[in-house]
């Protein structure tokens, strides 16, 4: 199948040698500030205007450039299998988000929990916790929930590292960005997704897909 060209994203720490380690997944991964470090501070995500949405169509400006080819003309939202800017808030709890914590993302807290992000407001999530388990390569990786939620201030929280074979949604980088897909393998840094609307292969930086629990 082909692979989305311009879907990989730029590596972080151009112009400096970066440390390696091994990520026990066929390659060998930087150890570079993504949104998966749980040190790193979340950013700041807006949601968006009225005014950038327009009459219900057109592209966020500045969120995107350009359309990847076979996709809708307006950049996907968060929904399952992606949404259009006719989608309403009441019908995509992410509609209008652009950060990277997602409904339904597994999550690390700043404390080594991990957990499921079931809802945000404001600036604060609402996370429902769970067991984990450490794998060979040394991820931390959710394997159940038992039962108990939190509150914590998006600032507090980073995506958990996904594994092969997992439901993820790109949540940064320019193309196919809100697609939902399937992780299906990791190369180095880049993870190398099968995405559910087209079924393209795209790869993009590891730390730019979030986990989605399905228990």
């Amino acid at each position: 199948q082909p692979i989305s060209a311009g879907a990989r994203t730029p590596h972080y720490g151009a112009g400096s040698a970066t440390p390696m380690r091994d990520d026990g997944a066929g390659g060998r991964t930087p150890l570079h500030a993504s949104a998966w470090n749980p040190t790193t501070p979340a950013h700041d995500a807006s949601a968006w205007s009225e005014s950038d949405l327009g009459a219900g169509t057109g592209t966020p400006g500045g969120l995107y450039s350009g359309t990847p080819a076979g996709l809708p003309s307006t950049p996907a939202g968060y929904g399952q299998g992606g949404a259009t800017a006719t989608t309403t808030a009441s019908a995509d709890p992410d509609f209008g988000y652009s950060g990277p914590f997602v409904t339904d993302a597994v999550v690390a807290l700043a404390d080594g929990r991990q957990g499921v992000l079931r809802s945000r407001q404001g600036s604060d999530a609402r996370v429902a916790i769970g067991t984990s388990k450490t794998l060979a390569n040394g991820d931390k990786r959710l394997e159940s929930l038992d039962g108990s939620e939190v509150t914590v201030s998006l600032s507090q929280l980073a995506l958990a590292k996904p594994q092969k074979k997992d439901r993820v949604r790109v949540v940064a980088g320019e193309d196919n960005r809100g697609a939902s897909a399937e992780l299906i393998g990791v190369d180095g840094a880049d993870g190398v997704v099968k995405l559910d609307q087209t079924k393209d292969i795209s790869i993009h930086e590891i730390g730019a897909l979030a986990r989605i629990w399905v228990g």
